[in-house]
């Protein structure tokens, strides 16, 4: 599937969707449901849903944001690109838009030209395993309304990527060579369409539907179902918490999806399915966008940090070099989200042609880099509990908490593998690293990982004192941080001090 297929014609994909509910025996045994789970249409209901293991266990995705928005790939104040046809903001009338794109462009012109010539799945997928991310979000469909899928539920007909644009099933391209690499596929889709006459009042608050309850019977509930029993996405990553869940069904749609959808037992759902005060209490997990959070998150609630490379999630033909995340500047986001017990969702924007920019490539490729090396303190790993005073605790309870990124990169960062901890330090720590109050086991074998060097250790009272190897450049294992191996460490999960 490295070709643009630009014969596509619908017989084909319904053969292909045809070909992919066929699969062996074995897969169709490991993906059946277990039986006498049931959800009520609540969202008290779906709390009592515990987050299957492997989404906490992953720790870094990347995430994909692709479509007719790609195509000026602008916004002039360096922000979010992916909005470019917002009806309120009115970028589409940019004279600079104008003038690359003629005085009469609308936004549907922009599907027509997604073409997506370069576009090649297996590239992307390679990539996206290179970096070592452990599963992949695609935007299904953005606020758009348009489906990068070929689908028969789009407003208008033909504002898909079957009928339009790249003419071909992009969704499905893309699940298939991210399964391929072994990595677990996720769906993004938005609840709203700024463009549908029954949805979005562009007039009025954006918790406003026209007829939400006809949008969602014609067209955004048969577009979940669709997708979920097509693809089988591993997350169903919504986006529209400032929609009224009860106008368009979300609830009872969700109770499909927990209840008797294909993908019930292994799905993990986000927490922006409508209603900006249900976030960090329903879902499966709550999700950060660029450090900012809701205070309510829940002890234990899993979370994801979601951010581009640079300022905008959609590619931003005005973005420079400055405005790009260093590679040690990444590195240190996925080892504070982590030890922070979150994951990382980390996004691209491809090109309108299918490229990922050679920037971004060269980020995913240096964070595969020093994973390859550190793995082993990020993947499966859990954050040390702080054990905040009573009085905390309580409050942490009752009211949430909210989760505050240090953008600093300075200091060590601890994760832990059941009795493990791993001390990453995002400076080098010179010749000594101190730790207070820690207390390996006895006659533990202290390693700094990647570094085949022995490492001395001692305890001066109740403090763990590593003498540091002093390695010259050919010697040091990676770049941007360095993890020692602490054997015993972590028993108790009360998170020591550095100096």
């Amino acid at each position: 599937m490295t070709q643009t297929r630009r014969g596509f014609v619908k017989g084909a994909v319904a053969s292909a969707f045809a070909s992919r509910a066929l699969a062996s025996p074995l897969l169709r045994l490991a993906e059946r449901p277990a039986v006498g789970k049931n959800y009520e249409a609540t969202w008290e209901s779906f709390a009592k849903r515990p987050t299957p293991e492997w989404f906490p266990d992953a720790k870094f995705g990347i995430f994909v944001t692709w479509g007719p928005y790609s195509v000026p790939a602008y916004n002039p104040k360096k922000g979010y690109a992916e909005w470019i046809g917002y009806p309120k903001n009115g970028w589409v009338n940019d004279p600079f838009v104008r003038e690359m794109f003629g005085d009469q462009v609308t936004y549907w012109d922009f599907g027509k030209l997604l073409k997506g010539e370069l576009f090649n799945p297996d590239q992307w997928a390679d990539l996206f395993a290179r970096a070592g991310a452990k599963y992949v979000v695609f935007t299904t469909k953005m606020h758009d309304g348009f489906c990068m899928w070929p689908t028969t539920y789009s407003w208008p007909k033909d504002w898909n990527a079957g009928a339009t644009g790249p003419k071909r099933d992009v969704v499905g391209d893309i699940e298939k060579a991210v399964r391929q690499k072994g990595m677990r596929f996720g769906a993004y889709f938005s609840l709203c369409e700024w463009f549908n006459t029954l949805e979005m009042d562009n007039s009025a608050d954006l918790k406003h539907c026209v007829d939400g309850l006809a949008y969602s019977e014609k067209y955004m509930t048969p577009q979940v179902k669709e997708l979920v029993t097509q693809y089988k996405p591993d997350i169903l990553w919504g986006d529209g918490n400032w929609v009224p869940s009860d106008q368009l069904k979300v609830k009872e749609l969700l109770a499909w999806v927990y209840n008797e959808s294909p993908i019930r037992d292994k799905v993990v759902v986000n927490d922006r399915w409508g209603d900006l005060w249900t976030e960090r209490n329903v879902g499966d997990f709550a999700v950060g966008e660029y450090g900012h959070f809701w205070a309510g998150l829940k002890p234990n609630k899993p979370w994801e940090e979601g951010r581009g490379i640079g300022k905008s999630f959609g590619y931003n033909r005005v973005e420079d070099v400055d405005d790009y995340k260093s590679s040690k500047e990444l590195v240190h986001l996925l080892v504070e989200v982590v030890s922070k017990g979150g994951n990382l969702l980390l996004d691209v924007g491809p090109t309108a042609d299918g490229r990922i920019p050679v920037i971004m490539q060269q980020r995913l490729v240096d964070i595969g880099s020093w994973l390859e090396v550190n793995g082993e303190a990020i993947y499966r790993t859990r954050r040390l509990e702080r054990n905040p005073p009573e009085q905390e605790e309580r409050k942490n309870k009752e009211e949430g908490y909210q989760v505050k990124l240090d953008y600093t990169g300075t200091g060590v960062r601890y994760t832990a593998m059941e009795a493990t901890l791993y001390a990453i330090c995002l400076d080098w720590p010179g010749k000594e690293l101190v730790l207070k109050d820690t207390h390996p086991e006895s006659g533990a074998v202290i390693t700094m990982l990647g570094c085949s060097d022995a490492i001395q250790w001692r305890m001066q009272g109740a403090d763990l004192q590593i003498a540091v190897p002093q390695l010259t450049i050919d010697k040091v294992p990676c770049l941007h941080a360095w993890t020692f191996k602490i054997p015993g460490a972590a028993k108790g999960r009360k998170a020591p001090a550095a100096t």
